[in-house]
């Protein structure tokens, strides 16, 4: 009698098993469906607005262009950065914050101004600002780069903002190194 429970729980437990499996598999199709058609590939998006000059940063984006993704505008600074125009030298009585990252740095899908380093700025401007002082939050962040990239960006343009505070966006994917020179 012992022996029959025991198979009866094991047939059952493999059917809610095989169940879940199944079920996941059609709710993951289903999802891919209505996801890819929705998914624009990165390099299609900004395509009139990379440049691919300096193998060692991978993408830029042309200095002073403009590119309209998902109804959003974005604009690029003359340095190519998705920013405002900043000067190289510092100003006097400024902190100088620079931010380096990946898509969620540069604020994909949302507007300048909804991106992290301008809110950084906007509340640091707002809460902590007397007259004397002023802080400036520049975006290095650009779509696709991983911590080797964003090495390399601090190296051949971040470092020329004179920072004296550096964020670095670190997510989940930025460990990868798909390209012939993260070696």
């Amino acid at each position: 009698m012992k022996k029959g429970k025991i198979l009866k729980l094991g047939i059952n437990l493999g059917v809610l098993i095989l169940t879940l499996i199944i079920t996941l598999l059609i709710g993951e199709t289903i999802a891919k469906m209505f996801y890819e058609k929705d998914e624009v590939n990165f390099g299609e998006s900004f395509q009139s607005c990379i440049k691919l000059e300096d193998p060692e940063i991978y993408v830029e984006f042309i200095p002073n262009s403009n590119c309209t993704f998902r109804d959003i505008s974005v604009k690029f600074n003359s340095q190519g950065l998705r920013d405002y125009e900043y000067s190289i030298k510092k100003p006097p009585n400024t902190t100088r914050i620079v931010t380096l990252g990946d898509s969620y740095t540069f604020g994909w899908g949302v507007e300048l101004n909804e991106s992290y380093p301008k809110l950084v700025e906007s509340l640091l401007n707002q809460d902590f600002n007397n007259d004397s002082k002023k802080y400036e939050v520049i975006n290095v962040g650009i779509p696709g780069k991983n911590t080797m990239l964003e090495k390399r960006m601090l190296e051949k343009k971040a470092i020329n903002y004179e920072p004296d505070i550096l964020i670095i966006g670190y997510t989940l994917n930025d460990p990868e190194c798909d390209w012939d020179f993260c070696d």
